[in-house]
């Protein structure tokens, strides 16, 4: 079994790796068994943590019972399908006019924000028209 430290820095390599970058811990924990890497759910799931802590990766709001984390890259907003569930993201324009819309309407400064918005994504979209 690998030890905490080894499995923190082999999710490290590994989230640098894929090309996608959002993931549940159970997908993480599969493609570190298919790369020949033995380490348990609850050390991936700790190391996840740790590595929430250090500001590497963060967890984005999931409406299953299924935690999503992405690396903790350029600010960015999240939609999410409700019928494949899989995440779409966008450049942080909608947060940053939000913002300013809010700071003219209030007064209030925004210091920090998050969106994430729901509907359905372009291919559910043109399956469901098929």
């Amino acid at each position: 079994m690998a030890r905490p430290a080894r499995t923190k820095e082999k999710l490290i390599d590994l989230i640098d790796d894929l090309e996608y970058h959002e993931w549940t811990i159970d997908q993480l924990h599969a493609e570190l068994g298919s790369r020949g890497w033995d380490v348990t759910y609850s050390s991936v799931f700790r190391a996840l943590n740790q590595l929430e802590e250090d500001g590497f990766v963060r967890k984005l709001a999931s409406e299953s019972d299924k935690v999503v984390f992405e690396k903790n890259i350029d600010h960015h907003e999240h939609l999410k399908c409700e019928t494949c569930g899989g995440f779409v993201s966008l450049d942080c324009v909608l947060g940053d006019e939000l913002a300013k819309t809010i700071h003219s309407a209030t007064g209030f400064v925004v210091r920090s924000h998050f969106f994430s918005g729901s509907g359905v994504c372009r291919n559910c979209a043109s399956r469901a028209d098929d």
